[in-house]
């Protein structure tokens, strides 16, 4: 029974992450609405991504409890893939 427990929880906690990682997801499309700057849904778009990137690895990657230097290069994957993204809108701007 307590095993059952066990996996009910986690089973509830995938469900909030994923519901979380929807609601960012929407808010993103959504600020395309709102925001008629660049530059304002350039950097939102990317702290969302950062966000959500971490929201995967810590939780369905299972990625929290590792040692400190795997958890922090799969976290700086995600700050890359955001410089990535600055660089191609400026690349895009010239």
């Amino acid at each position: 029974m307590s095993n059952y427990l066990e996996q009910l929880n986690a089973v509830q906690r995938a469900t909030l992450i994923w519901l979380a990682l929807m609601a960012v997801t929407i808010l993103a499309a959504l600020m395309s609405v709102f925001f008629k700057s660049g530059v304002v849904l350039l950097l939102a778009s990317v702290v969302i991504l950062i966000f959500k990137g971490q929201l995967v690895i810590d939780h369905f990657m299972e990625l929290r409890h590792v040692a400190t230097h795997w958890r922090r290069l799969m976290s700086a994957y995600c700050i890359v893939i955001g410089a990535f993204v600055i660089l191609a809108y400026l690349m895009g701007m010239s």
